[in-house]
C-alpha cells in the first residue's frame, strides 16, 4: 500500500508534467503560426501531410491535402 509521501510525489508529478505541457502549448502559441517555419528538405509522405494540416489548422479532404502538397512541396504523390 503506498504511504502518504508516495502518493504526494505522483500527484506532484502529475501537475508538473501537466503545467509543462501546458507551458510548451503557450510557447509555440506565442512563436506564431505554423506558416512561418520553413518544412525541412528530405520530408516523409507523412511529413507532408503533417505539415499541409497544421498549415490548414483545419480538417481536410484527401484530395485537399494531396492538392496543397503538391503546391507547397512539389512531389505529386499517389492517393494510395
Amino acid at each position: 500500500m503506498p504511504n502518504h509521501t508516495d502518493v504526494e510525489s505522483a500527484v506532484l508529478h502529475a501537475f508538473e508534467v501537466s503545467l509543462e505541457a501546458q507551458l510548451r502549448a503557450v510557447r509555440r502559441l506565442r512563436s506564431g503560426p505554423a506558416t512561418e517555419k520553413l518544412p525541412r528538405k528530405g520530408m516523409s509522405h507523412v511529413d507532408y501531410v503533417y505539415d499541409i494540416l497544421q498549415r490548414a489548422g483545419q480538417p481536410l479532404h484527401i484530395t485537399q491535402i494531396l492538392e496543397r502538397i503538391e503546391k507547397v512541396h512539389g512531389p505529386r504523390l499517389d492517393r494510395e
